[in-house]
């Protein structure tokens, strides 16, 4: 299926409000790689893929936001600050999260340095953080945020590097904008802009502790700059992640499970005001040449971050 000017049946089109989709721009920040909440209304879709994914030309759409990642934004932003306790409770909440602090310093050294760097921001509230691991930090105050919610930058591209699972997640993302691309674009064509405005989710495996424990659940999008010339292709991808960071409280520590324990007790912090949710992203640029039919691990050749 392609072209944005043809007819197509309601299940092609995808809502910017409405019950089809959790559809949302909301948890973005202030700069100039993201595209803007835009007025309501339907968008055509030039393509849908085998997965699923919503494709368009058109810019003036938004990012379809899982339920369940939508549902954990509002909920951790409703509850920052919103638990008052007393003054002597207060300062035994404060130890706590001191101790957590020691905890993201022997982290840090231990090499954990993504873990340690996002706990430590949570628990300082954005106050302090390793510069190594950081690039850079929004402010802002859109939609569901709270005053004060901030967004800050990571090199999710050691995650590309370090896991197989992350890797694979951009290599299928790649592959569905390939499928995109080819019916779309039937004639050659210079820079053309191609969106892909479903969100993809996934996670960071337990078995490397340092993303499960810097990242755990994320959540991608991706968009290109496509130029065609015959049955050759070159695509400018850019891979955006984004990660809202909380602790959810749990039964574990009932069940006298230390790590569990510690979510609850780091997730009473942002109730507290304590400690301060708050959101990872990265933004990663991609190059990508291949013939018409190839695609990553087929012939497409792909470079960028994380890869090497």
């Amino acid at each position: 299926m392609s072209g944005g000017s043809i007819n197509l049946s309601k299940s092609s089109y995808f809502m910017v409000s409405g019950d089809e989709f959790i559809a949302s721009n909301y948890d973005i920040y202030k700069g100039t790689d993201v595209l803007w909440k835009r007025n309501s209304g339907y968008l055509d879709a030039d393509y849908i893929s085998n997965t699923g994914l919503y494709f368009s030309t058109n810019s003036n759409g938004y990012y379809n936001i899982a339920l369940k990642a939508e549902a954990n934004i509002i909920e951790g932003e409703l509850e920052y600050n919103s638990v008052s306790i007393t003054e002597e409770e207060r300062e035994n909440e404060i130890k706590k999260r001191d101790l957590g602090i020691q905890l993201a310093y022997l982290a840090y050294n231990a090499q954990m340095k993504d873990a340690a760097n996002n706990l430590l921001y949570f628990l300082t509230s954005g106050q302090q953080k390793y510069a190594e691991e950081t690039r850079n930090i929004y402010s802002y105050e859109e939609g569901h945020y709270k005053t004060g919610h901030t967004a800050k930058e990571i090199l999710f591209e050691n995650a590309i590097r370090d896991m197989s699972e992350p890797k694979e997640t951009l290599k299928n993302s790649i592959n569905s904008m390939i499928e995109a691309t080819e019916n779309i674009i039937v004639k050659d064509t210079d820079k053309q802009p191609i969106y892909c405005y479903t969100e993809i989710n996934d996670r960071c495996p337990a078995p490397n502790l340092n993303w499960f424990m810097a990242v755990y659940n994320y959540r991608t999008r991706g968009s290109a700059i496509v130029s065609k010339e015959g049955n050759s292709y070159t695509m400018n991808f850019k891979y955006m992640m984004i990660d809202y960071y909380d602790w959810e409280e749990t039964e574990g520590i009932k069940n006298w499970d230390p790590y569990i324990g510690a979510q609850t007790e780091f997730s009473k912090l942002n109730k507290y005001g304590l400690s301060r949710n708050y959101t990872n992203y990265d933004i990663l640029n991609y190059t990508v040449a291949w013939e018409q039919g190839q695609r990553v691990g087929n012939g497409a050749i792909v470079s960028g971050p994380g890869l090497k």
